[in-house]
């Protein structure tokens, strides 16, 4: 878009997103990009925005919906905080937390009783061994009890595991590079603009 001569089929507000999607760069997190939700509405406004391919549903604006932060088992048995929502929502990354429905296209903004500054804390923090857990909940519930909903599970005793040890190849899908982070803390959105004719994709 950074041409002397704007293309034809720009419109007034798509300058103003397009700064927005410059501003919010590639590397952005919970917390940072000021901007970005208000370039999502404006993209949203425009009424020409569909979720994940021209075909894709129209995106629209949906109602808060709640969200969380889970710390979820890994298989190493460490434990790992995640941006969460309901059921067939996806958590969105943006300077605030946002969740996205792709069957219908809704977004909208995640309720969240936490500080932006907490929220990215927490998004943050190391992974917790399990020998660290009961100990890390312990200090939360004594310096910091209001906190104490969000510190990692209680896990159960190790079970003993009699036998041979079997290996085991795990595959996965997807392009390359890839940033597994995306997979494991929440999708951070990739905003697409793409034009049947001459198709121009700008990514942020």
């Amino acid at each position: 878009m950074r041409q002397a001569t704007p293309a034809k089929f720009l419109r007034n507000a798509d300058f103003a997103i397009q700064t927005g999607l410059l501003e919010y760069g590639s590397t952005a997190s919970p917390g940072d990009g000021e901007r970005s939700v208000e370039t999502l509405r404006r993209i949203i406004a425009t009424g020409r925005a569909r979720w994940g391919t021209l075909t894709g549903p129209v995106v629209t604006l949906g109602q808060p919906r709640p969200g969380s932060i889970e710390w979820r088992l890994q298989p190493d048995g460490m434990q790992r905080p995640y941006l969460a929502a309901e059921a067939g929502l996806l958590p969105l990354l943006l300077a605030e937390p946002w969740y996205a429905d792709p069957t219908t296209g809704v977004i909208g903004p995640l309720a969240l009783d936490l500080s932006r500054r907490l929220l990215r804390t927490l998004l943050h923090a190391p992974q917790v061994p399990p020998d660290i857990a009961p100990l890390l909940r312990a200090e939360v519930a004594t310096r910091v009890p209001r906190l104490a909903a969000l510190v990692p599970q209680d896990l159960a005793p190790p079970r003993e595991v009699a036998g041979p040890p079997v290996p085991v190849l795990r595959l996965m899908l997807g392009s390359v590079p890839f940033d597994h982070r995306l997979v494991q803390r929440g999708g951070r959105p990739s905003y697409a603009w793409s034009f049947p004719a001459r198709p121009c994709r700008w990514r942020g």
